[in-house]
């Protein structure tokens, strides 16, 4: 199976200066994998703007995510395409972001959520988040062990963020049910970066 996952979703806006999220699985990573120095591009009416590809991260758990920002700004109230590992999407452009995620407060942890499917458990570490932006957010998670930092990019959901994996796939997996720390950092669409806050994850 092969499917890509945008940050924004397709359809939706971004401001002229987009930074964008996307999150591959399946044989959607193969076709990155085969074309690691393959060029990216929004393109609108017969011209385009290069999609420069900040940083490319595997997860634990079977995804890659690309992290894509414009190398320049793109034409406001246009709308843009871009095509990646066979998959196509396209956003309507907004004014510049300029202002940087901020918290309204302090990121904390709800639970520890374990849940069995047919075919293996889902496992996660359930974040409270209330931040304030003019565009949507995503995550840096960097999650710190004695032995190990392990970094990857998360969406959110609503307030809640997800540490951790699902049924088929995810972020990070877990070895055992010692304490670690999470480090969080907000990246807002027009590429600005929030402060970074720190959770302990328990169970």
């Amino acid at each position: 199976m092969s499917s890509a996952q945008a940050f924004p979703e397709s359809g939706t806006t971004i401001p002229s200066n987009a930074n964008l999220l996307i999150t591959l699985y399946g044989t959607a990573r193969d076709k990155l994998s085969k074309a690691p120095n393959q060029s990216y591009y929004f393109m609108t009416d017969g011209h385009r703007i290069e999609a420069k590809v900040v940083r490319t991260l595997n997860s634990e758990f079977g995804l890659t995510a690309v992290y894509l920002q414009t190398t320049m700004p793109l034409a406001v109230d246009s709308t843009y395409s871009l095509a990646i590992a066979g998959q196509q999407y396209e956003w309507k452009v907004t004014e510049a972001d300029t202002s940087k995620p901020t918290w309204t407060t302090p990121p904390s942890l709800v639970e520890f959520k374990k849940v069995r499917y047919g075919c293996g458990p889902s496992k996660n570490y359930e974040i409270s988040l209330d931040l304030r932006d003019d565009s949507p957010v995503f995550y840096e998670v960097a999650l710190t062990d004695k032995k190990k930092q392990r970094f990857y990019v998360l969406e959110r959901e609503l307030r809640t963020l997800k540490i951790g994996h699902g049924m088929c796939s995810g972020a990070f997996t877990f070895a055992s049910a010692k304490p670690i720390t999470a480090h969080i950092t907000p990246y807002d669409l027009g590429g600005n970066r929030g402060d970074t806050k720190t959770v302990l994850l328990t169970r």
